[in-house]
């Protein structure tokens, strides 16, 4: 394991840590975890907790929400990757959730069940 704050590549902000055991060359060993203020950051491999340090699955939220921000507009979707869920209004203010089922099909459901949201 071998950890670089900046990188190799000139970008600087960006922490990395490495699993030295297979590199791609000498000079560029694969990377494992990549945490970029600007950019795209990963873990390849495991799995990660929020809240847990015993997650159990991919991403385990330790929570009970997730929180969505905006939604997409029904109707203009695009493609997608198979396996993504959306959340989405249409121009009368109805709220939906989709999947994308292959990379190239959306389903969903419009939610019609409603509560109000107390503190």
């Amino acid at each position: 394991m071998m950890m670089a704050l900046g990188d190799y590549d000139g970008m600087n902000g960006v922490v990395r840590l490495f699993d030295d055991e297979t590199p791609e060359a000498p000079a560029r060993p694969n990377v494992g975890v990549q945490l970029h203020p600007k950019g795209p950051s990963y873990f390849v491999g495991g799995n990660v907790g929020i809240g847990t340090t015993e997650p159990t699955a991919r991403l385990d939220v330790d929570s009970d929400a997730i929180r969505v921000r905006r939604p997409r507009k029904k109707g203009a979707l695009g493609p997608g990757e198979r396996g993504e869920i959306v959340w989405a209004r249409d121009d009368a203010g109805k709220h939906y959730i989709y999947v994308n089922v292959d990379g190239t099909q959306w389903q969903g459901v419009e939610l019609t069940l409603s509560e109000p949201a107390r503190p």
